[in-house]
């Protein structure tokens, strides 16, 4: 009995030892595809908002941001792999910057893009790498904003959803009740009107300038409107609809009060909504200013808009390894990537971000988070540059610029969102391939 127990023993000590050079080889294997050897070159085209658009130099330090930062990490890791930027310009009234031919190995895009710019097999699919990434949900969803016909064309690196901010100490002098979960509308309006009446401003947004079409989007969708189909590809119908022309006269009654008395009394901002990025200098000066969500609607609903971009491969690159070994290491393991993508829409397009932190900064990231929960990318973004958000709508015919200045005005809205819906039908299809 005790020499077949021995007998056994020795038998399976065989087996483990002849067993532990198979297991050492597989995490062996497994190491070397980790560490992959990547070299020759990766040509990365980024709208960065440098003033010399179309230059093409070395991955150096000479531009910051978050971005940067992680791109810097993984030219570290392989030295070998020669990676060069180009400063690109989507200002759509000059000529493109990107390299047409070939295109460049990585660029940053937006769902827009790839709708009505992308010419047929130009980008590479990446449902099969997003696949095997194992991604959190959050980021997940994330991408699934961007799909075009149910398949992903980008890797989301810049996100940056639309938010309301508030001054805690003037709501409690006046009495105001606090934003809180179940924050309407209609709160929201109410307390305008009560700010408007101690000469407070109420920072809402108009058709025109500065991204105000853009930016009023969420809150049509919120009063029953839309800018157009859920695929995006369609305006009539939609935009000239008669629910968002009942949407457009609703909420130019709600603030026609306040705007009107903002022209002719200028107070201090209590209350306002904006994109995250261009509030630095106005969070930085009044610290009582605070971050709440966008307000729930009749439909119980948030609503919400995001310029969001992300990386896309060419079908033309050369290097495709070290372009989609570059986007893994940008997604990392999706657990912080929503919150990165949010972080990195603020750096770059404001570098005081990421140099001089806001007070607010974390509660600002917090809320960003979960408004790009509930947001879709912003119709109209059809480029990721800084400058000409309305992308399109800064093109010919000039009576796109001229139809939404007039939204504004007296009994004007339905025509100007019919003239508006046949200028954007015209032209939308004529971008293909004008990258």
């Amino acid at each position: 009995m005790f020499y077949l127990l021995r007998r056994r023993i020795f038998t399976l000590s065989i087996v483990l030892v002849l067993l532990l050079p198979a297991s050492a080889c597989s995490r062996h294997s497994d190491l070397m595809v980790d560490e992959e050897h990547l070299s020759g070159k990766l040509r990365i085209a980024i709208d960065t908002g440098a003033s010399s658009k179309g230059q093409v130099h070395p991955l150096d330090h000479s531009v910051t941001g978050p971005i940067y930062d992680r791109l810097i990490d993984f030219q570290a890791k392989h030295p070998d792999l020669d990676i060069e930027m180009i400063n690109i310009s989507f200002i759509t009234s000059e000529a493109s910057t990107i390299p047409q031919d070939p295109l460049p190995d990585i660029m940053e895009v937006v769902p827009y893009q790839i709708r009505w710019v992308a010419n047929p097999n130009e980008l590479e699919n990446l449902d099969t790498l997003i696949q095997n990434l194992g991604l959190a949900t959050p980021y997940e969803q994330l991408i699934d904003k961007t799909r075009v016909n149910g398949s992903a064309w980008m890797l989301p690196i810049s996100n940056e959803p639309v938010i309301v901010y508030y001054d805690e100490q003037v709501f409690g002098q006046l009495g105001i009740p606090l934003p809180d979960d179940n924050w309407t509308w209609d709160d929201f309006i109410s307390a305008s009107r009560r700010l408007a009446e101690e000469n407070y401003m109420t920072d809402i947004p108009e058709g025109y300038p500065d991204g105000g079409f853009n930016l009023v989007e969420p809150i049509i969708q919120g009063l029953g409107g839309s800018y157009a189909s859920n695929d995006g590809m369609h305006f009539s119908g939609y935009l000239d609809s008669e629910s968002t022309v009942s949407a457009f006269n609703r909420y130019v009654s709600d603030i026609r009060e306040q705007r009107s008395r903002s022209m002719s009394v200028k107070g201090d901002k209590a209350l306002g909504m904006g994109r995250p990025s261009e509030l630095y200098s106005l969070l930085k000066d009044n610290m009582n200013l605070r971050i709440t969500r966008m307000p729930l609607f009749a439909d119980g609903k948030r609503h919400n808009t995001t310029y969001i971009t992300g990386l896309a491969i060419s079908s033309q690159s050369k290097n495709k390894a070290a372009a989609e070994a570059l986007l893994k290491e940008l997604a990392g393991n999706g657990e912080d990537a929503v919150n990165f993508a949010n972080y990195n829409a603020l750096g770059k397009r404001e570098h005081r971000f990421s140099d001089s932190p806001l007070v607010q900064q974390e509660e600002l990231l917090r809320v960003m988070d979960l408004e790009t929960m509930v947001a879709t990318p912003s119709t109209f973004q059809l480029n990721p540059s800084i400058i000409g958000n309305y992308g399109i709508l800064y093109l010919p015919p000039a009576n796109i610029t001229d139809a939404i200045k007039k939204l504004f005005e007296p009994d004007s809205i339905k025509p100007t969102l019919q003239n508006l819906t046949d200028a954007v039908e015209s032209k939308f299809p004529d971008q293909r391939g004008k990258w």
